[in-house]
């Protein structure tokens, strides 16, 4: 969760995020401070969930690994966000998301991405 915690608020937040994204980010760390608060009465629980998310983390770091210049990166950018949206349908769904959620549509966005990065 550190590192996780590191790349969604670096030290330069604000040359990651523009204005009208920061409050998906405010979102974004209400849902892992519910999710460690959870794992604490869990763990267990919080491992089955993490199961299904890690795949797509898996996928994030490849896809940052294949974008080389500025405009490839905010391509990535957009499947890490729907990532962290997928994060809070997992872990926090009370918070909600922002937009439509899943595994296909992760998937979709990813298979795109490795299409146009290669």
């Amino acid at each position: 969760m550190r590192a996780q915690m590191e790349r969604l608020a670096p030290a330069n937040i604000l040359e990651h995020y523009s204005f009208t994204e920061l409050p998906h980010l405010t979102r974004f760390l209400k849902a892992m401070r519910l999710r460690a608060e959870r794992a604490k009465d869990s763990l267990q629980r919080d491992i089955e969930k993490s199961k299904r998310v890690a795949p797509y983390e898996t996928r994030g770091a490849a896809l940052i690994k294949l974008a080389k210049a500025p405009a490839q990166q905010s391509a990535v950018k957009a499947y890490h966000m729907l990532l962290e949206e997928f994060k809070i349908s997992v872990y926090a769904q009370e918070l909600g998301t922002s937009q439509k959620v899943s595994e296909k549509r992760l998937d979709k966005l990813a298979d795109e991405l490795e299409r146009t990065l290669k």
